[in-house]
């Protein structure tokens, strides 16, 4: 009987339940059977925000443990995607994740919507940049297999808009008086887009806040750790 769902009949019970969420680094399991697969399913996704945006997503992110609770450095948790303030001249924000502590620029665009231009910012050390700006723009050309999301910061002038792709994502910063709207038809313009691109060298800058939320109903996870250990030492 699962010790969640105790009413409900004809569960499935095909893993087991960690004590402590493996991404926080539990070991420990519930053994088969305390713990059914539909209550898993129906907490996942509110287990994985409270782990990637909630206050214990700090010490995950410049310490550890990452995926899966593992301490090794190729397995290190990386943030969700923030707005930096790039200190190097003439380029006063940029997108990135934290991982380990240190900053992490992504490629992206800067929309400028008073100037009507675009400028492809990248801090990576590919020699060739015009192979990066082509391999963004073609993932906006399919914007189907995109995940769109605006992120509202005030701190970004009214008439710059950051635009970059991770993780199957399309991420769109910009101020709230902005009136550009993100969408699939935005996206194929922007794939159609004549960059001219001269590589250099630049030297980045990075200073960055991280906003952790903090909410009361972020303590059913922590209810959910105890109820389990104390399962685990009734048997």
């Amino acid at each position: 009987m699962c010790i969640y769902f105790v009413h409900d009949s004809y569960l499935n019970y095909n893993s087991q339940e960690h004590i402590i969420p493996q991404a926080l680094g539990g070991i420990k399991e519930l053994p088969k059977g305390f713990v059914s697969d539909e209550f898993n399913n129906s907490i996942s996704s509110f287990e994985g925000q409270v782990i990637r945006n909630s206050i214990i997503a700090a010490p995950r992110e410049f310490e550890g443990p990452g995926k899966k609770g593992s301490l090794s450095p190729r397995h290190a948790k990386k943030s969700i995607i923030i707005l930096a303030e790039n200190l190097a001249e003439g380029k006063p924000f940029a997108l990135g994740y934290i991982q380990k502590g240190d900053y992490f620029q992504i490629d992206h665009l800067i929309l400028n919507t008073t100037s009507n231009t675009i400028s492809f910012s990248t801090n990576s050390g590919e020699e060739n940049i015009k192979s990066l700006i082509e391999k963004f723009l073609t993932l906006c050309s399919s914007p189907e297999n995109l995940r769109l999301k605006v992120v509202v910061k005030d701190e970004l002038p009214q008439h710059l808009i950051l635009f970059g792709i991770y993780e199957g994502y399309a991420l769109f910063f910009k101020n709230t008086l902005n009136t550009l709207n993100l969408s699939p038809e935005l996206l194929l313009r922007i794939s159609e887009a004549n960059l001219n691109s001269s590589p250099q060298k630049e030297d980045h800058y990075f200073k960055f806040t991280r906003d952790y939320r903090f909410d009361t109903s972020d303590t059913r996870l922590w209810g959910k750790i105890a109820f389990n250990y104390l399962s685990y030492l009734m048997g």
